[in-house]
Parts: structure tokens; sequence; C-alpha cells
């Protein structure tokens, strides 16, 4: 991540930033992850339990010499992890005015929906988030993409379930 933040620090964007969130989860359950500037994924356990992934850094761009730090999860049968982007939880209501954090969508509604769901197969909590942040939203129309991922561990491939 800190030479990828090299390269387009000394790219023709340096006037541009970029977030990102990478992770990588093994197959014993460890997940490492660096975020720089995204907002931060949740690991949601088994028993509901919500913590964010916030260890990495400053968004990739602006600072040559920035420094990240990987974070680690410890993955444990039924654990879901939550990726979202900012257009989920910044989503306004049909008539809000833009910069109204009050009336923004939150993650902690992002949160306990999840939690309220994570029984269900990764594929439909992602369908259910995305469909409840629409129907907050009714006929506003997006200020922003609207994303998200959800991994459950382990996969149950025979179920059909991620």
């Amino acid at each position: 991540v800190e030479r990828l933040n090299q390269i387009i620090h000394r790219s023709t964007l340096t006037s541009r930033f970029v977030s990102v969130f990478y992770g990588e989860l093994e197959l014993s359950g460890i997940f490492i992850y660096v975020n720089a500037g995204h907002p931060p994924p949740f690991h949601l356990s088994a028993a509901g339990e919500a913590r964010f992934l916030e260890e990495g850094g400053a968004v990739l761009g602006p600072v040559a010499d920035a420094t990240y730090e990987r974070g680690f999860v410890r993955m444990r049968p039924g654990d879901l992890l939550v990726f979202y982007t900012d257009g989920m939880i910044e989503a306004l209501p049909e008539g809000a005015e833009e910069g109204d954090v009050a009336a923004e969508y939150g993650v902690e509604r992002l949160i306990a929906l999840a939690r309220s769901l994570r029984a269900l197969p990764a594929k439909e909590i992602g369908e259910a988030l995305l469909a409840d942040v629409e129907a907050y939203c009714g006929d506003a129309p997006p200020q922003d993409d609207r994303t998200v991922l959800v991994v459950r561990f382990p996969p149950d491939a025979a179920a059909g379930r991620s």
C-alpha cells in the first residue's frame, strides 16, 4: 500500500486522492487488511458484536511518505465482513438537504440491519442492505454510488451461501 501511495503521489493525479481498502482472508480465518481512508468496513461476529476495521492510514496520493498499519481479524464460523461505500451511509431521504448529517442513513442503521439478518446467506444480506437504503431514500436520486459487499466465514458452497 505504501508503494502504491508513492506511485499515485508521483502520477499526474497528485491533486487527487484515492481511498482503498485491501484485505486477504486466509483459509484459517485470519483476515489481514489495510484501510487507506475508506469508510471502515465492519466485522460482525456470529454473536452480533460489531468492530470497525480502521487500521491503516491516510488516503493514497497526497502524502508521498505516508505509512500504513496492518489490521487483523480472526474470523469464526458465522462471522461476517461488511464492506460499503460512503454512498450507502451518506444516503439522504427525499427532501433532505445535502450536508444534513442527521438525515443520513448512517452506519449504525447499516450495522443494525446486518445484525438482524446475520443468519441469512451473504448475498441476501447484501441485497437487503441495498434495498433498505433505496427504500430510505424514496424517489431521491443517489448523490454517490451505493456499493456493498458481504462476506461470510466460512463460505458454505454446498448450500449456495457465501
